[in-house]
């Protein structure tokens, strides 16, 4: 606990030169934007890249070579991150991550195709396992978009997604790969909406006009069944790819849905349900999260900072998490731009960053620390206590997985060693691996490698159904296992849970859902086709009905559509 009595001492020094306030000190005004994102970096004019000739170069420097990339083998990295009760598991081992936030890697704008190298290597000599990464551009939001409209796809913008994959490959790093954007950058949700409904029609639209999802499923598609151009791979089948995330940050803040009427977090979870079953059915290899920061709709009302547990940002955390085709949670944290003094960042520790452990357990379903980060100037005198405490709470409360935002290389665009890459972003969030807060990132890279070697046992599965499985590894029956007092054994648990006596219920398992058939809606004598070219599917008497013809069978919403 030494980071965090450090972290409550600095907090305890602040406190005797200023009286903080007990009320909720949410900035509710539109004051309120991301200050992380480096829109400075990179200067596409001074930036080189192969045109046309992606290929050839990453086979002279990533030494790409034959049967490196076939289905789930890709270089390194053998093997698709899996989900197991709270724990990732890969190749049936129990597995941590640690890394940091790239969102850039898959930009051609920001930096050259050599650069893509040299910043996974220098991550993974760190100790880095994981990168989240924007797997999109949309629009005139960048020099070089990878969907400058709707239906209409920049192959050699496209290609950089190509590259980093490829390099994170051949450094054992894996990328969680972002779809979309909340706030204003990139081509986020609102552009979606003015450029697909209009100017002037709120962004809520992205989540619950048919045209507009339309158009996202669209993107997903793309990018999701994308072969690689450089090995030939298809993307479902890269071992790279650790997870498809829906966006980064969703929100319909403000309480909108409150001041309309509706339940917060109902209109978002229902999205969330409806967009993780399509990518199942596009990709079963891989894991998919929502990008949610752990906002809930109905948790803890104790002050000062409520706001975060009572659906203000319309984003219910449980709903989401407990969506069927939903892998895994994410929490994201930044006491100084949500408005939570030093001395409220002990609040978090049960109130935020607790509560989300016990949902996900109660889920059973791992939790990541997608995202935190704090500013260099103006909250505390250094990172390292914060990040201490972030990373000892995240750890005690069963996190699987923690990603700070940012960490960076320094730049060779420029020569050798030249600057660090994304420090002129004027905000102070991107600092280096010899900056304030590195010790702490790198620590925790340390350590969560640490838990992935010796011979750990496999995380058995999740007992959703009481069944006598015999340990992996030995050809002793269950009935040996408990004549030879075995059962109380850590190596047995989940394990002979009929013999040994540990089934949490006796009660049968519950039916298979109904199979998904086009029954006509009763009273009429018009056929499913019928109704669906009337553009009746979506009306509420429909519901149940014509599953087939009218596309519902993967979906199964938390929330009767409004």
């Amino acid at each position: 606990m030494q980071g965090i009595n450090a972290f409550l001492a600095v907090v305890f020094l602040l406190q005797t030169a200023s009286t903080v306030s007990s009320q909720s000190t949410f900035p509710d005004s539109d004051l309120y934007i991301p200050l992380k994102f480096d829109l400075g970096i990179g200067n596409a004019a001074q930036i080189t890249t192969v045109e046309g000739n992606t290929t050839d170069l990453v086979a002279q420097t990533l030494a790409v070579g034959e049967g490196q990339f076939t289905p789930g083998i890709s270089a390194a990295n053998e093997g698709f991150v899996q989900a197991s009760g709270s724990r990732f598991t890969l190749n049936g081992n129990p597995w941590y991550c640690a890394g940091t936030n790239a969102y850039y890697a898959g930009l051609k704008y920001i930096m050259s195709d050599n650069e893509v190298s040299v910043m996974m290597k220098e991550h993974a000599r760190r100790g880095a396992t994981v990168l989240r990464v924007f797997a999109f551009s949309n629009f005139d939001s960048v020099p070089d978009p990878m969907m400058p409209d709707f239906g209409v796809y920049n192959e050699e913008a496209i290609r950089r997604l190509d590259l980093a994959l490829v390099a994170a490959a051949e450094n054992g790093i894996r990328l969680i790969m972002v779809m979309g954007n909340y706030w204003p950058f990139l081509g986020n949700m609102q552009d979606y909406v003015d450029r697909g409904l209009g100017p002037g029609k709120h962004y809520s639209l992205f989540y619950s006009d048919p045209t507009i999802r339309g158009y996202y499923k669209d993107w997903l598609r793309t990018i999701i069944t994308r072969t690689n151009s450089i090995t030939g791979q298809k993307y479902s089948e890269d071992p790279t790819v650790f997870s498809w995330e829906l966006a980064n940050e969703p929100r319909i803040g403000k309480n909108w849905e409150r001041n309309q009427g509706l339940q917060p977090g109902r209109i978002i979870c229902n999205w969330v349900a409806e967009m993780s079953a399509y990518i199942k059915s596009l990709d079963s290899n891989h894991l998919v999260c929502v990008g949610d920061e752990g906002m809930r709709t109905n948790g803890s009302t104790a002050e000062p900072h409520s706001w975060i547990n009572t659906g203000y940002d319309g984003v219910d955390f449980q709903c989401n998490l407990a969506v069927p085709d939903v892998d895994f949670g994410t929490v994201h944290a930044y006491p100084d731009q949500w408005g939570i003094p030093p001395s409220g960042v002990e609040w978090m520790k049960d109130n935020f960053f607790g509560d989300r452990a016990r949902i996900a357990r109660s889920l059973n379903k791992p939790l990541i620390f997608e995202e935190y980060g704090m500013r260099a100037e103006g909250y505390l005198p250094s990172r390292e206590p914060l990040f201490d405490f972030f990373h000892e709470t995240a750890n005690a409360a069963g996190y699987a997985c923690t990603l700070v935002w940012a960490v960076s290389h320094y730049s060779t665009d420029a020569g050798s060693r030249g600057t660090l890459f994304g420090s002129n972003d004027g905000q102070g969030y991107v600092f280096g691996y010899d900056g304030d807060g590195s010790r702490s990132v790198l620590a925790q890279y340390q350590y969560q490698n640490s838990r992935n070697v010796g011979d750990t046992p496999p995380v058995p599965p999740p007992p959703t159904v009481c069944k006598d499985v015999p340990p992996p590894g030995n050809s002793y029956t269950c009935a040996q296992q408990e004549q030879w007092g075995k059962c109380g054994e850590s190596w047995m648990a989940g394990y002979c849970l009929v013999t040994c006596g540990k089934c949490l219920s006796t009660a049968p398992p519950p039916p298979p859902p109904p199979a998904c058939k086009d029954v006509p809606p009763p009273g009429n004598s018009y056929t499913c086709a019928q109704q669906k070219e009337w553009g009746k599917c979506r009306e509420s008497w429909m519901a149940g009905y014509c599953q087939v013809t009218c596309g519902t069978c993967k979906i199964s919403l938390p929330y009767p559509l409004p």
